[in-house]
């Protein structure tokens, strides 16, 4: 799943904030190989909800069997039913709004990805510099981390 870098480092933080020694163990060890599912999905649920990506809040967090999976697009929720219009422009809108947080990322000079949740989040528990070095302006810290 891509996110923008200020989303990776606000899960982080949850994680920091909310995660016990062992939810923590855990989830380096997710990290430590390919994603087969969001690494933050844990008992079935999303354990960052509060302050889960903007994407997940658009997309995946309508069906936790989309995190299960890692099948992370939107080609399966389809616009049929009742609530489908207003489940359209809900999407549009947190689409145009994570855009106009990129645009004001790049106009403070700072890189705005997007970049893959499970690459970055590793990058920025194995060096906690890495948020910092981000916020000055750092470019490209998150690829192939």
């Amino acid at each position: 799943m891509q996110v923008n870098p200020v989303f990776a480092a606000l899960a982080v933080e949850e994680a920091r904030r909310s995660f016990d020694a062992e939810q923590f163990a855990i989830l380096r060890d997710r990290l430590a190989s390919p994603p087969r599912f969001c690494p933050f999905l844990f008992d079935g649920k999303c354990s960052i909800y509060q302050s889960r990506p903007m994407v997940c809040r658009g997309y995946y967090s309508f069906d936790v069997e989309l995190c299960k999976q890692g099948d992370f697009s939107e080609k399966s929720m389809g616009y049929q039913g009742d609530d489908a219009h207003a489940a359209h422009q809900y999407m549009i809108f947190l689409f145009v709004l994570e855009k106009r947080i990129e645009s004001i990322e790049q106009e403070m000079g700072l890189d705005a990805g997007p970049v893959f949740l499970h690459d970055a989040v590793r990058a920025l528990l194995k060096d906690p510099a890495t948020l910092d070095l981000w916020r000055t302006g750092g470019r490209d810290l998150f690829a192939g981390a």
